[in-house]
């Protein structure tokens, strides 16, 4: 779960705008949809590319239904601040589901995941250590059997296509944490670097332009709660709440 913490402001109260990692995940996708020239056929994009950014985290679905609170900070867990053993079985779900697009799908997803845990303070768990192994050897047998499906699916297209994952993740996250967000930058998939930026809410600046069109926009839905010291999951299910849509106009900057 994304959790943005909206302080005070005018006399409106403090919220906490929550939002689901399959909403994240949409909007990673719907941001791939739009982007022009990336270095896929249309059959990998519709097949593969654009479901697996769909779906990459539908292993949160049941978490995200019912978020459990941190007890020191008394709002629900954050996805960067979830305890280990959630994480790992909340990926090895979301791993699952995509490998239902076909073994590179699994590849795929294992291959995100493996990067965010090397790269994290868990890595040198024993519990992250075990499965880093387990996830591994999965990918071996997944990536040999997608490249003897067919000729054209090469290392280089498997790396190609995981970049073009992480890029969206990242982007789609960029979006959905803060309310106000630190200009983007980063190399893209198929168009060099590309920047993004928010002068108002609502309003993203890109440059150069990287997406069919001259401008569309892309949406997530939230849930906003007041701000309050949860001390239960069960508390924070039965605070008022509103369902809040958070849009998004992209235009050429």
């Amino acid at each position: 779960m994304i959790v943005r913490e909206i302080p005070a402001t005018d006399g409106v109260p403090a919220c906490l705008t929550l939002i689901a990692q399959t909403e994240h995940a949409s909007l990673a996708q719907q941001l791939a949809w739009h982007w022009a020239g990336l270095p896929f056929g249309s059959s990998f994009l519709q097949t593969t590319l654009l479901p697996v950014l769909a779906h990459h985290d539908d292993g949160w679905s049941d978490w995200d239904a019912a978020p459990a609170v941190d007890p020191h900070l008394g709002r629900p867990y954050a996805f960067t601040e979830m305890p280990l053993v959630e994480s790992l079985d909340i990926w090895s779900r979301s791993i699952l589901a995509c490998e239902t697009y076909g073994p590179l799908g699994g590849w795929l997803v294992a291959q995100h995941f493996l990067a965010l845990l090397s790269h994290s303070e868990n890595a040198q768990q024993p519990q992250a250590g075990d499965w880093m192994r387990q996830q591994q050897a999965a990918c071996v047998n997944w990536l040999s059997t997608w490249q003897a499906e067919q000729a054209e699916n090469s290392a280089a297209l498997a790396d190609a296509a995981l970049a073009s994952l992480q890029f969206f993740d990242r982007l789609s996250l960029w979006f959905c944490c803060s309310a106000s967000p630190a200009p983007f930058r980063a190399e893209s998939p198929s168009s060099g670097a590309v920047s993004f930026r928010q002068p108002q809410r609502g309003q993203v600046l890109v440059s150069p332009w990287p997406f069919d069109g001259d401008g569309f926009s892309v949406e997530v839905a939230s849930l906003r709660v007041a701000a309050q010291d949860f001390s239960s999951a069960v508390e924070l299910a039965l605070a008022p709440h509103e369902i809040v849509d958070l849009s998004w106009e992209l235009i050429p900057w």
